[in-house]
């Protein structure tokens, strides 16, 4: 089972005070330096590449968050988008089209003159006596 670790009141308080000296010494190095033109950036740049390189790029949190969650839902819209476009949309076109070309054939049989609807029942009755006989 799980339990919660406790640490006592003395040391929560250490860590905040190491914590705020860490970050006063920051704020006086980075015044110190940048306020005055000093060549100490540039050669702390250059004695540790790597580490400027890491620092300069912010950890690549930046990087690791656009590889982690970004691109993959880019990808997984532009998935989405297709089926719409082409699945969705298609069934629906589809659907409105075959209407009208229905509606297109229809319109030769709907005449409004009674002797061309004998004259399809007339053949409509051939066709079944020829199917049945």
């Amino acid at each position: 089972a799980e339990h919660a670790v406790e640490h006592s009141a003395g040391a929560e308080w250490a860590a905040m005070g190491l914590s705020v000296v860490v970050a006063l010494i920051g704020l006086g190095l980075a015044a110190l330096w940048y306020r005055r033109e000093t060549a100490a950036p540039s050669r702390l740049a250059l004695a540790l590449p790597r580490f400027y390189r890491l620092v300069l790029n912010k950890y690549f949190v930046d990087e690791l968050y656009f590889a982690a969650f970004i691109r993959p839902f880019v990808k997984l819209s532009e998935f989405a988008a297709a089926v719409d476009r082409w699945i969705v949309d298609g069934a629906v076109n589809v659907a409105g089209y075959s209407n009208e070309v229905l509606g297109m054939v229809l319109r030769f049989f709907q005449t409004g003159y009674v002797r061309n609807y004998a004259l399809l029942m007339l053949a409509a009755v051939v066709v079944l006596l020829i199917f049945f006989i």
